[in-house]
């Protein structure tokens, strides 16, 4: 499927260079960071902003122990700016465009921010910041009105007709029945992520099983105890969809199968970019004097820590 097909209405503009005109605080370095055990990298952008603020993460490594997928229901630089927000900290190590770009948020995807909300089973701050989040853009749930499918804040998605936009359930999902469509360039870069993430961290590859994917783990100990590629809803019994039954699980089961190869990969216009490690990367953030604000539990929004 063609990604524009996938947006149809601003697809032109949830691109690299649309954000990169959108956010003039932001730069964006490339970089290529090698994969353990496999023989191509993980192509991203570090993202940081240019007055030095980095307070909407914390730089504190925790032992991670599972990788947690969202969809942001927006578009790109909506997306961006909600996810560094200056002292919120309600954000996720990365972000993945619907072109199949990779955006690193953090200057080490082992530091952490809230991204769960309060009465995540487990524990909000326990699991949030044992966990590696993934965000997709992508718009979630979606309106059927007439001939038209609106986003659930009333924006315009696309036509009924445009089937590839959209996926539409047997069974109503928390209200829902229309979720937005993936791209294939998003599949493949979450795939190429989740086998660096997996092997820097030691996490296994593992995917909760069919009838417990969409459903929140049955207890506080089933939480914690769980390692391995989970999403939102399965420490939310209400309030989120991500990453929702519309999700193509069978195709991140496949690649995450010994012998992957991507195909896509070098079609996210990263040409020239320069080769680095993790370490070497948050060592060149952390020498800039990002500044790691406060911690006033009252700007938080809605997925924050308990107050």
């Amino acid at each position: 499927m063609e990604y524009n097909l996938l947006f149809p209405n601003s697809g032109a503009r949830d691109t690299f260079e649309a954000i990169k005109k959108s956010l003039t605080n932001h730069s964006f370095e490339k970089f290529h960071t090698p994969i353990p055990g496999e023989d191509y990298t993980l192509d991203h952008y570090q993202v940081s902003k240019k007055d030095g603020d980095a307070s909407f993460y914390y730089p504190e490594k925790i032992k991670k122990d599972k990788i947690v997928l969202h969809f942001t229901a927006g578009k790109l630089p909506g997306d961006m700016r909600s996810l560094t927000t200056k002292g919120r900290h309600i954000s996720t190590a990365f972000l993945i465009g619907r072109d199949g770009t990779i955006y690193k948020l953090f200057a080490s995807s082992g530091h952490w921010s809230y991204h769960l909300g309060r009465g995540a089973v487990g524990g909000n701050t326990h699991q949030s910041s044992r966990s590696i989040g993934i965000e997709l853009s992508n718009w979630g749930p979606l309106k059927k009105s007439g001939n038209t499918l609106t986003t659930w804040g009333g924006v315009n998605f696309s036509k009924e007709s445009q089937t590839a936009a959209y996926q539409k359930i047997d069974a109503p999902f928390r209200d829902a029945s229309y979720f937005a469509s993936h791209t294939d360039q998003q599949y493949e870069s979450l795939i190429v992520l989740l086998r660096y993430l997996t092997a820097v961290y030691k996490i296994p590859k593992s995917i909760l099983p069919k009838g417990e994917r969409d459903v929140p783990f049955t207890s506080q100990e089933a939480a914690r105890n769980y390692s391995g590629i989970c999403s939102h809803v399965n420490f939310r019994s209400s309030g989120k969809w991500d990453i929702g039954p519309a999700f193509n699980w069978a195709k991140l089961e496949e690649g995450m199968k010994d012998g992957y190869k991507p195909k896509l990969t070098r079609t996210r216009g990263l040409e020239m970019i320069t080769h680095s490690s993790e370490t070497e990367i948050e060592a060149a953030m952390m020498s800039r004097g990002m500044e790691f604000g406060n911690t006033d539990s009252s700007i938080y929004g809605e997925d924050g820590p308990e107050i």
